[in-house]
């Protein structure tokens, strides 16, 4: 079994060297919302992404988890549409409270959402992060998300829809790589 090696700062440079070398710098990533409720056919999913000069819907075909709640293991369009998420700073003090404001899709949503809340039950969101380009491969593990929309409203000028959600244990959960002792050797050593 692999002992931790004492922490110098040789093992510390060659330890983050290895770890950016396996950083692709070139990927992009596409995020993306669905938002879920018992009163919608299907859940509504946007991908987000600017729209200046296209002329027509732009869709990305993106594969779900084996564990998605709704058409699990299916390739499933996302709109794209610009919005905007504040991610929760990951902190013993804060909640993991997500911010969304998604531009302008209001207007064609006002009616199902409208139903949603008036129906009961909770609106649910669920996160999840794609390489873009690479949408047929599924969600980047660990950066899937899935809660309870707080105070979903539209604006009644920009068409804007708004909410938050919180995720409990979003302190507890894994972010990015995970770097195995296999695949960085000077991160640890042998007795």
């Amino acid at each position: 079994m692999p002992t931790i090696v004492p922490i110098t700062p040789e093992t510390l440079k060659k330890g983050w060297e290895e770890a950016q070398a396996s950083c692709l710098n070139d990927e992009e990533f596409l995020l993306t919302v669905e938002i879920q409720h018992k009163s919608l056919e299907t859940p509504i999913r946007v991908a987000r992404y600017p729209v200046t000069e296209i002329q027509h819907p732009l869709f990305f075909k993106c594969l779900l988890e084996d564990t998605a709640p709704y058409d699990p293991g299916q390739i499933v369009d996302f709109i794209a549409c610009p919005f905007d998420v504040t991610m929760p700073e990951k902190s013993d003090s804060t909640p993991g409270e997500f911010s969304f404001v998604v531009a302008g899709i209001g207007y064609t949503l006002d009616a199902d959402l409208e139903t949603a809340a008036m129906s009961g039950g909770p609106i649910k969101a669920m996160l999840r992060m794609y390489t873009k380009g690479e949408e047929d491969k599924g969600p980047h593990p660990g950066y899937t998300f899935i809660f309870d929309c707080k105070e979903p409203s539209v604006s009644s000028t920009s068409g804007d829809l708004s909410f938050t959600g919180v995720i409990f244990d979003f302190i507890a959960r894994p972010f990015g790589r995970l770097y195995r002792p296999a695949e960085y050797p000077q991160l640890v050593g042998s007795n």
